[in-house]
């Protein structure tokens, strides 16, 4: 017997969302308008609110300012300590030049 049938149906699980995007949401901002404070794209901006992108530095401070809060309430010390994105793509390039 299918769970829906004897009533124990379990919910969905929800994804939690990350610390920028709860903070983002309480100060009103859309990612939009996160995104057009720092100069790029809703969808590049959408990364860091899903963890596949840590901005880097700069953009840090920027998103910091801008939401009123400091960089330890978004980002977790083992995630500032990535390098970004672009650092990785940029050091993966380089090795494949020199192979």
């Amino acid at each position: 017997m299918a769970d829906t049938q004897r009533g124990t149906e379990t919910a969905p699980r929800r994804r939690r969302m990350h610390p920028l995007q709860t903070i983002r949401q309480e100060r009103g901002l859309s990612q939009q308008q996160a995104a057009d404070h720092l100069g790029m794209s809703q969808p590049a901006y959408s990364r860091y609110e899903t963890g596949a992108s840590i901005p880097p530095p700069d953009r840090r401070a920027r998103l910091v300012r801008l939401l009123h809060t400091t960089e330890t309430e978004i980002w977790t010390p083992t995630e500032l300590a990535r390098p970004s994105v672009a650092i990785r793509h940029r050091r993966a390039a380089k090795l494949q030049r020199t192979a």
